[in-house]
């Protein structure tokens, strides 16, 4: 059991640097550069610069990919450019809501999971109108969430 835990921790240090590469490649495949959203109108030249400056974007791409990743250890995501406030910030907001609708939602698989396996067991009645009621909800996501 412990060679398996520790397999799949050992497993996350590619997968994390995978992840991480496509992330930051994103950010540098939409059209124009990183800045052009974080200027507004009236920004003059000297400001641009300043931005180029403080984000290394003059840098070549593997310098800023280790500036990059060296700052997400740290703790410093940035600033969100909608928001205008560190990352961090807005995550420590909103993380506490986030991780209460988790942890009052996990038993639900469990509540779902269990009668449908006990269903599908027994090949009578009720695994049949279980059947149907999961493909029908299967196929119809909107009409129980509310979102026609």
């Amino acid at each position: 059991m412990w060679q398996f835990v520790f397999r799949r921790l050992l497993l996350m240090i590619p997968i994390f640097f995978v992840l991480s590469v496509i992330i930051f490649s994103l950010i540098h495949i939409v059209p124009g550069t990183p800045i052009d959203n974080l200027i507004g109108p009236g920004m003059t030249k000297a400001h641009e610069q300043k931005l180029i400056d403080k984000y290394h974007l003059d840098k070549p791409l593997p310098v800023q990919y280790g500036i990059w990743l060296a700052n997400l250890f740290k703790g410093d995501l940035g600033t969100s450019i909608i928001e205008k406030r560190p990352v961090t910030e807005l995550l420590r907001h909103h993380l506490p809501y986030s991780l209460s609708l988790g942890l009052l939602l996990s038993p639900c698989p469990l509540f779902w999971g269990f009668p449908w396996v006990f269903c599908q067991q027994r090949q009578k009645i009720p695994g049949l109108i279980m059947r149907q009621w999961w493909w029908h909800c299967s196929g119809s996501p909107s009409r129980l969430s509310g979102w026609d």
